[in-house]
């Protein structure tokens, strides 16, 4: 991805200004069911993807779409936005750390609910809303 859009960063530039001076007439199509043309190039590896073990049941076509444009939207804001180091780190941390995100998410164990703590004095019950300030 970052060859893509290092190599060739006029295409990238044409794809803005037509969104802007020309409503996207030009490059609409390639924005399309993404996911569905991800699952064509996978072709039959989609359901091999889906048997794996540990696989968490996503549409694979959607899955790589969306790691697709979080690499897409890292890379075009580093290079033709000047971003230089946007996120506060190296580009091979930020893209480490954007891998990591997408193979295991936030947390390292099943979502738990956790519920806020709640400070005593705002368990009361209020009849009617608070007042605004004067």
């Amino acid at each position: 991805m970052r060859s893509i859009v290092y190599d060739d960063p006029a295409y990238w530039l044409l794809i803005y200004i037509d969104v802007i001076e020309f409503k996207n007439r030009h490059f609409a199509a390639n924005f399309h069911d993404i996911p569905e043309q991800f699952r064509y190039l996978l072709g039959p590896n989609v359901q091999r993807i889906q048997k794996q073990p540990g696989w968490c049941g996503h549409d694979p076509g959607l899955a790589i779409s969306i790691f697709f444009f979080y690499l897409c939207t890292y890379f075009t804001v580093e290079r033709l936005m000047h971003g230089n180091r946007h996120l506060g780190v190296s580009e091979d941390e930020a893209i480490e750390r954007l891998i990591d995100l997408f193979l295991y998410g936030l947390w390292s164990a099943p979502a738990q609910v956790v519920k806020p703590a709640i400070h005593p004095a705002s368990r009361k019950r209020r009849s009617r809303p608070a007042s605004p300030p004067p």
